[in-house]
């Protein structure tokens, strides 16, 4: 990795709790960069995606930010993609 200018130490990565981000908060951390964590809680199927998070960020001691979006994905997401599908559409 090279060495750029460093104009703000701070970073903020979405943490799945999964070894790409992982890798990337221990990269982040090791060029001196102060790293924050985020994860979507986007239903209650996600549960296990936050608590993976939370514990790769407990490990790496940093701060994790758990935005709650449950009611923002069922608006956006699923309701249009649900009535595309009911229209005989292929939603995507």
């Amino acid at each position: 990795m090279r060495n750029l200018p460093v104009t703000c130490n701070k970073i903020l990565v979405a943490l799945s709790g999964g070894v790409d981000s992982s890798t990337c908060v221990q990269l982040m951390k090791d060029e001196g960069y102060e790293v924050t964590g985020l994860v979507l809680h986007l239903s209650p199927a996600h549960d296990g995606t936050v608590k993976a998070a939370q514990e790769a960020a407990d490990a790496m001691g940093i701060e994790l930010l758990v935005a709650n979006e449950e009611e923002w994905f069922q608006k956006e997401v699923v309701i249009p993609w649900a009535e595309s599908y009911r229209r005989g559409e292929t939603p995507n």
